[in-house]
Formats: C-alpha cells, structure tokens, sequence
C-alpha cells in the first residue's frame, strides 16, 4: 500500500497524521475547536523523532507508534495500547506541557503525572513507562 492511502488513523503513519493534523482550521469541532498551531506541530514532530532516537538508542525493541488526536484546546492527544494498559499524553502545545495518564482497563486502576515537556527527563520518562507497559503486554497477553 502506498504512503498516501495509508490510514492516517494508523499508529505506524505519525507523519501522516501530523500533515493531517496541519490542516485543521479553528471551529473543526461543532465550530469551537482550536486548530493545533504550526509551530507546534513541528515542535512536536522534532520531540516524537527524538524520543525515537532516545527509545531505539535504549531498547531492543522500536518505539510503537502512538495514535494522534486533536484536542479542543488545540493541542495533540497522544494513545497508546498495550492489552489492558491504556496510556494516553495530553500535549499543550503552546506550553509544551503534558498530563500523562495510564489506566488499567481490568483493574480499573489509573495513575497520572503532570510533565514539563520542554525537559528532556520528561520525555525520558516517557520512553520509560512505554517500555514497561510494552514489556508487560508481552509478558501478559
């Protein structure tokens, strides 16, 4: 399948979901949501190739890919899925700060983590906790 019918839905399509998320206008949602801002975009595109390098550079295995989503405030909602852990990180953009969440869809329990992302330790901690709850979905399929 070519890139460009590539599901931008798909995790594996990152690029191709920050082009989509470039062409959102404001009012996208029932004439209220905020666009994502270009610059932040980019921001966010150099902080993903980055955390990449930094999970690669790390770990045995690649860095799963996360789903992106626009938020209403105009910033990016990132998820990943590991069995029953959910992660998902809320990025404000405009001050390159996130709320990290994970829950525990069979336990029920969640836990949650204000974080700097103009800091490097946050995006470590990041690449961490991915790494662990990807080990986990593997030891506990």
């Amino acid at each position: 399948m070519s890139d460009r019918r590539q599901d931008i839905r798909a995790p594996s399509a990152v690029p191709a979901r920050l082009d989509h998320l470039r062409g959102i206008k404001d009012g996208w949602l029932d004439g209220c949501g905020l666009a994502p801002s270009p610059e932040g975009l980019d921001w966010l595109e150099r902080c993903l190739d980055g955390l990449a390098q930094c999970y690669d550079s790390r770990f045995d295995f690649a860095l799963p890919s996360p789903y992106l989503y626009p938020t209403a405030e105009g910033g990016v909602q990132a998820e990943y899925s590991f069995g029953p852990y959910e992660i998902t990180l809320e990025i404000d953009l405009r001050r390159k700060f996130g709320q990290w969440q994970l829950l525990q869809t069979i336990g029920g329990w969640d836990d949650w983590e204000e974080l700097d992302l103009a800091q490097p330790e946050s995006w470590s901690l990041i690449a961490n906790n991915i790494r662990k709850y990807q080990i986990l979905k593997a030891m506990y399929p």
